[in-house]
């Protein structure tokens, strides 16, 4: 488990550079160019480079920021990582698991819901669904790890962050089926990250 100062660590590396849109409007040359050095990997572009902003966006960030595979949170992958397999390594185990326990299931159901490869697959294919995370989409991947249909998978040995995905408690405790939930704020999928980050328009590479 990954401790407090590699969690900042990571939170200083995808803050670093944030990439600051439409920084020309009344500023210097020398502004601009400072904000477009900032440019970074995690995507994030602000439509107001003001400080008070970028802030806002930190702190946004940093609340939805988890070191274990919580859906409805960032996730930075760490050494060892997989998509499949079952147990601590696994992604998909643990996030199936952490729902199944917040859906009040025990910890035997939990482990047999989150064991079975199907439903393993099934949330592999949401994690590489996320806008967010196709940024992270690539068919150079091993061939014993996660590919999409389309012959896409996450390199994990490049540590991205990944947002994970919230899907449907009650569906998943009570029927076994991964499917993802709706944000209350706007309806729309929980594929995508968060409305309110939305709002800083975070765009892929």
């Amino acid at each position: 488990m990954k401790n407090v100062a590699q969690i900042g660590g990571l939170i200083g590396l995808g803050l670093v550079g944030l990439a600051v849109s439409g920084a020309g409007r009344g500023s210097s040359t020398s502004k601009r160019e400072e904000d477009e050095d900032a440019s970074g990997s995690m995507g994030f572009a602000p439509s107001d480079p003001s400080q008070d902003r970028l802030k806002e966006l930190a702190h946004r960030f940093h609340t939805l920021l988890h070191e274990d595979c919580m859906p409805g949170s960032f996730y930075p992958s760490g050494r060892g990582d997989i998509l499949l397999g079952r147990g601590p390594k696994s992604i998909t185990w643990r996030a199936l698991f952490t729902v199944a326990r917040s859906g009040g299931a025990d910890e035997d159901l939990a482990s047999k819901l989150a064991a079975d490869t199907a439903r393993k697959v099934a949330y592999a294919n949401l994690i590489c669904a996320c806008p967010y995370n196709s940024q992270h989409l690539t068919q150079d991947v091993g061939s014993n790890e996660f590919k999409t249909a389309f012959g896409y998978g996450i390199d994990l040995q490049e540590r991205p962050i990944l947002w994970m995905p919230i899907i449907n408690e009650p569906l998943f405790v009570e029927h076994g089926i991964v499917a993802p939930d709706l944000w209350e704020e706007d309806n729309s999928s929980t594929l995508e990250v968060p409305p309110e980050l939305r709002d800083f328009h975070i765009e892929k590479d």
